[in-house]
C-alpha cells in the first residue's frame, strides 16, 4: 500500500471545508451547520404550500425541523391572480375565480395554523397575492430575500426523489432558482 507523505495529507484535510455539526439527542435537539459566525445556518425556515399532499409532508417536516433547531418558521401560500377578461361576458368568471381562489387561501392558512399548532410550535404565515403575470416561483423568490429565509421547503409530487420532479413545476423551477438550500419533501403514501 502506498501512503500519503503526512505534508500532503494535512495539506488535503485543511484544504476540506469543515462542517460543524452537532447532535444533541439526549436532549432531544440536534443542531445543525453553522455560517462560521457561530450562528445556525438554517435559523430562518420558508415554508411553500399549495394545498397539496407533498405540501402538507412539507409543512410537518419543515415545522418539525424548526422545533428541532430552534428557528422562526414562515409559512405561506401563494395566491395567483386570475386572468384578465378576453371580453365583457368573461369578467363575472375572473371575479368568481379570484374570490374561490382567496377563499381556498384561507382554508389553506387556516390548516397552516392549526397543523402548526398541534405540532406545539408557532409560525408566521402569509397568503400572497401574485400579480397578474407574475409567476408563482418570482412571488417565492421576493419573499426569500424579504423575509430573509435561511432554508426553503417544498413538497413535491411522486416518491421517486429528484427524477419525479416535472419540468415546469414549481419545485424543479426552484431548484435551479432558489439561492438559499432548498429541501424538497416528496409526498409519502404510508
Amino acid at each position: 500500500m502506498i501512503g500519503i507523505p503526512s505534508t500532503l495529507a494535512r495539506q488535503k484535510a485543511s484544504a476540506r471545508p469543515s462542517r460543524k455539526f452537532k447532535s444533541y439527542t439526549h436532549h432531544g435537539m440536534i443542531a445543525g451547520p453553522t455560517n462560521g459566525k457561530g450562528e445556525l445556518m438554517y435559523s430562518r425556515i420558508l415554508v411553500a404550500v399549495d394545498g397539496s399532499e407533498s405540501s402538507w409532508q412539507a409543512l410537518k417536516c419543515g415545522t418539525e425541523l424548526a422545533k428541532r433547531l430552534s428557528a422562526s418558521l414562515r409559512v405561506i401560500h401563494v395566491v395567483e391572480s386570475a386572468q384578465a377578461p378576453v371580453g365583457p361576458d368573461q369578467a363575472g368568471q375572473v371575479q368568481a375565480a379570484s374570490a374561490a381562489a382567496g377563499q381556498t387561501a384561507d382554508d389553506i392558512m387556516s390548516t397552516v395554523r392549526e397543523t402548526v399548532a398541534a405540532a406545539g410550535y408557532e409560525a408566521e404565515t402569509a397568503a400572497l397575492n401574485a400579480a397578474p403575470s407574475q409567476r408563482v416561483e418570482a412571488v417565492i423568490l421576493d419573499e426569500i430575500s424579504r423575509w430573509p429565509a435561511k432554508l426553503l421547503v417544498m413538497g413535491i409530487h411522486g416518491q421517486h426523489g429528484f427524477k419525479s420532479l416535472q419540468p415546469g413545476s414549481v419545485a424543479e423551477e426552484m431548484t435551479r432558482l432558489s439561492p438559499i438550500p432548498l429541501l424538497l419533501i416528496p409526498t409519502r403514501t404510508d
